[in-house]
């Protein structure tokens, strides 16, 4: 991947971010930035995925991006 490619990626992902409103929602994104940066390595997963799972990724991306998402609280909260 290019350095051209990685910056245009870290733009799409602040720019996502910087548009979200819901604390929940980006506080669920910090514990995914934590939990990415727990990890020992770089290794770059995406690349193990199946093309299902990338396709079910993306889609939760773009529902999380359109606000189409709930928080882990309203979904368990919905359960117990």
């Amino acid at each position: 991947m290019s350095i051209e490619d990685k910056k245009k990626i870290r733009r799409k992902i602040q720019k996502v971010v910087d548009e979200i409103d819901d604390i929940q929602q980006l506080k669920e994104i910090q514990k995914l930035i934590d939990y990415i940066n727990e990890q020992p390595t770089a290794t770059d997963f995406w690349t193990e995925l199946s093309a299902a799972q990338k396709v079910s990724a993306k889609k939760g991306l773009e529902q999380i991006r359109t606000g189409q998402s709930k928080s882990h609280h309203d979904v368990i909260s919905k359960y117990r």
